[in-house]
């Protein structure tokens, strides 16, 4: 009976000593596999976080395009993207022999076009430029899959703009000129969502140009300033603004100038943050910049007001970020 027990435990002790070798194995070979997996990982951190060759074009060197080529490399050597360089419109034949990491940025329409006329096949991401510039230097050039954040707001923005600093108007006057002429169907969309009655003056020449906003003036509540050559410059930008003001009706600009000039008020995104929507892209794109997202409107922005021109129409108008922290939440931002 002894000899039995004695058996017996020593049978079990040998299969506790089998299942603790059996542990003892599959801990060890547990830790085999996380070790190589994370060698794994780390050769493909290694080759997917390889350097971006950032190449800025600019345009010229006036404040904006410097700044945003200078914001550009700060924010691309503080995210560790790689390295930036800049070049001159006159130097964009060196980029024939741009590597696969190699990105370019062109600041500005002129530096767009000329990088588009070179030989270069780096992916392209322009900036600082007007959406309808932007596809026409691109289908031109043939050249559709190149990315930009483009200079103008988009559609929606505008007319939010138009609810938020005045929300009891209606109906929205808006002028088209030959680029601006194919935004229509877009425009009358978003206002229907918002429940605004577009009345759309289209010109083709500039002796069009007082008669038709004479004829949009008389009824409209407020007057949307749609980005166009023909309609809106430096020439006809203060009669625009006359006009609009013998009829108190309020105009809504898309730039500091122009709201400086005297229209009521204006979404509009500075050089520095349509600099960081472009580092957003390079950031995304890192793993393969050859694959580059859609053309796309900005996504920071800002709001500028006249609050002389509200006080002189009577309109009491919130703060210029109260402003735009409501467009930023009907868009989901933060």
């Amino acid at each position: 009976m002894l000899d039995r027990a004695w058996r017996t435990g020593s049978e079990g002790v040998g299969c506790s000593q089998s299942r603790a070798g059996l542990v003892r194995r599959v801990w060890l070979r547990c830790i085999r596999a996380a070790v190589l997996f994370f060698l794994f990982m780390l050769g493909t951190n290694s080759v997917s976080a390889a350097p971006l060759d950032v190449v800025v074009v600019t345009s010229g060197d006036t404040e904006s395009y410097t700044a945003i080529a200078r914001r550009i490399e700060q924010e691309v050597a503080s995210k560790g993207l790689g390295r930036v360089r800049s070049i001159s419109i006159g130097n964009v034949a060196s980029l024939a022999a741009a590597g696969p990491r190699t990105v370019i940025i062109a600041v500005g329409l002129k530096a767009t076009q000329a990088v588009l006329e070179s030989s270069s096949d780096a992916p392209l991401i322009s900036t600082l430029i007007p959406e309808a510039g932007f596809h026409a230097a691109t289908t031109r050039a043939g050249k559709p899959s190149a990315s930009a954040v483009y200079l103008d707001q988009p559609l929606a923005r505008q007319l939010d703009l138009v609810r938020a600093t005045q929300p009891g108007s209606m109906r929205v006057g808006v002028l088209l000129g030959p680029q601006s002429a194919a935004l229509l169907p877009a425009l009358q969309i978003e206002a229907r969502r918002r429940g605004l009655q577009l009345n759309v003056a289209k010109i083709s020449s500039e002796s069009e140009l007082f008669p038709a906003l004479d004829g949009v003036l008389k009824d409209a509540d407020v007057l949307l300033s749609v980005p166009d050559q023909l309609v809106f410059n430096p020439q006809t930008i203060p009669s625009v603004l006359f006009n609009a003001y013998r009829h108190r009706v309020p105009v809504i600009g898309f730039s500091q100038a122009y709201v400086r000039a005297g229209a009521l008020a204006a979404v509009f995104s500075t050089p520095e943050q349509l600099a960081d929507d472009v580092v957003d892209i390079l950031a995304r794109c890192v793993d393969n910049p050859r694959v580059l997202p859609p053309p796309q409107h900005p996504g920071r922005f800002s709001v500028v007001t006249n609050d002389q021109v509200a006080r002189s129409l009577d309109l009491a108008l919130d703060r210029e970020e109260t402003i735009a922290q409501r467009l930023r939440s009907r868009e989901g931002k933060p």
